[in-house]
């Protein structure tokens, strides 16, 4: 009895384009680097990085296995502390560099887990430009700390094709095994490749080879997670945990994945129509065992996208479905089922080719257009316009006199303390800001020493009649009724720009923490506050 052969067999008949198209893969690698790089042109260090900058030592094992928002992140620790040491703040584009390479390696990857399931090589290198150059994902391409992501995905994704092969345990499995173990050291991503591998092991070589992938991970991961990986579990919920609530979740980035990838309102659905169609085509008369051969992986791969949304889902609201980093992840892991499933109709209909072909170059070109937009242009502004603050306001004469532990940006960078900027800049890791002109100096001294805040529990309040001249200690407060403007001259005599503080329910106290010289009226010129001094 014999067998249909594979979709796409390396026989003679594709020979002679498998090396073109592996070069043009390679080439689009190589160019999509500092084509990428300027893409994300103006990026600059953001909320959650500034955890592994300002808090982590790469000396302290609690500071290398604590987990960040519940993820084990020893690595990618590791990477930032290592640039931190070489570059400093100089530059955002080392750390976006090394995000950029774990991107390709996925893609890389990804296309390799595509040629193994048959898939011709000018069809791999075709879809997989789409992942390469996807837009609808940037936030795990072009902010460096997803690499905390990329790389578990990365290292799943290599566990996956070196355990992905017929016969006895051997140095592959070994070494696929590490890989998985990597991957756990980068984020909780890892527990759904693990289940990746798991299930496509399984299928291929049985379950005691799935479960030496699967069982010392699922170990290594629960030790971690009973030592010091609990710490803050439960806090990161957002929006509930219901089943109603995941389903919601699933059914949202599953949608918002599929459309992005297909760029043309209404064509996510006829994407996923593809896909269940085109795998029926490619795989219903298949032998069991060519079955569990090429289909195996990218399954597992497609199921693993339900897993990671399920997971996710559990401990997240339904209203960030449509973060960015998850499209790209259900992306990576669905796209070879897309390419066997294109694959299947192109060879069965002639005519499947060009529209396919056409439908993959609007994709392309509307994902591009996508890390360009407006929208981010102005994201890249507002970040440029926050880096020079921050170079500045650990050079301010009032930053001297106030409290190491201060958090100056609780907004942008809750981590950061004035302390470890002053350390940095006397490190020369902190870059200067450049030419400063004296009124945007003192009224940047005014934006740090005084804060709205919650009822400080002052001893006495004083009522002061407004307009008036006041002078603040540390500690001190003004309890506001309204709007009040607020002017301030520093020691060289320079007035800053007026700044207008207006009271919320939870904030009604300026806290100063340092000592201020101030003129103080109400928004409409008249009115009255009341001075507070703390013990």
């Amino acid at each position: 009895m014999t067998t249909k052969p594979p979709i796409a067999p390396d026989g003679a008949g594709i020979e002679t384009t498998r090396r073109p198209a592996y070069i043009a893969f390679v080439l689009l690698e190589v160019f999509a680097l500092p084509i990428l790089l300027y893409l994300g042109r103006g990026r600059w260090f953001r909320y959650d990085e500034w955890d592994y900058l300002s808090t982590r030592s790469a000396t302290s094992l609690h500071d290398l296995f604590a987990p960040h928002s519940v993820h084990w992140s020893t690595l990618p620790i590791l990477t930032y502390r290592a640039l931190w040491a070489v570059f400093g703040l100089h530059s955002y584009v080392p750390y976006q560099a090394v995000s950029i390479l774990a991107h390709l390696a996925v893609a890389a990857l990804v296309r390799a887990v595509m040629r193994r399931a048959g898939v011709r090589p000018w069809t791999a290198t075709g879809v997989v430009a789409l992942l390469v150059l996807f837009g609808a994902g940037e936030e795990n391409i072009l902010w460096a700390f997803q690499i905390a992501f990329t790389g578990a995905l990365a290292f799943g994704l290599l566990q996956l094709i070196l355990a992905d092969h017929d016969g006895p345990l051997d140095r592959r499995d070994t070494m696929g095994l590490l890989a998985g173990f990597a991957g756990l050291l980068c984020s909780g991503l890892a527990v759904t490749m693990v289940v990746v591998v798991g299930i496509a092991v399984l299928a291929r070589r049985g379950w005691r080879i799935a479960a030496f992938h699967t069982a010392p991970l699922a170990v290594a991961y629960a030790l971690w997670f009973l030592a010091i990986g609990h710490d803050g579990f439960g806090t990161e919920a957002q929006g509930g945990t219901s089943p109603g609530t995941v389903v919601s979740f699933v059914r949202a980035a599953v949608a918002a994945a599929f459309g992005r990838m297909a760029q043309v309102p209404g064509l996510g659905w006829a994407l996923g129509a593809l896909v269940v169609v085109g795998c029926f085509l490619a795989w219903h008369n298949r032998s069991t065992n060519e079955l569990r051969r090429v289909a195996a992986a990218p399954v597992a791969l497609f199921v693993g996208a339900f897993v990671f949304l399920l997971i996710t889902g559990s401990g997240r609201g339904a209203g960030i479905a449509l973060a960015s980093r998850y499209s790209y992840v259900v992306a990576s892991l669905v796209l070879p089922a897309i390419a066997i499933a294109a694959e299947a109709f192109m060879l069965r209909w002639r005519i499947a080719t060009p529209i396919l072909a056409l439908a993959l170059a609007c994709a392309i070109v509307g994902n591009v257009r996508l890390f360009d937009n407006a929208g981010q242009q102005r994201a890249a502004d507002f970040q440029r316009a926050f880096r020079e603050a921050f170079f500045l306001v650990p050079r301010l004469p009032i930053a001297s006199e106030m409290p190491r532990d201060f958090h100056p940006e609780i907004g942008l960078a809750p981590w950061v303390t004035l302390g470890w900027m002053r350390d940095g800049v006397a490190a020369g890791r902190i870059p200067s800001p450049g030419a400063v002109n004296a009124v945007t100096v003192s009224s940047a001294e005014l934006q740090l020493a005084l804060k709205l805040q919650p009822n400080p529990h002052p001893d006495t309040c004083k009522l002061m009649a407004a307009p008036a001249h006041v002078r603040l200690t540390a500690k001190s407060s003004i309890q506001m009724s309204g709007a009040l403007v607020i002017v301030y001259t520093d020691a060289a005599g320079v007035r800053s720009l007026a700044s207008t503080f207006a009271p919320t329910r939870a904030a009604r106290y300026l806290v100063a923490y340092a000592p201020l010289d101030l003129a103080v009226r109400s928004q409409s010129g008249k009115g009255t506050f009341r001075l507070c001094n703390s013990s």
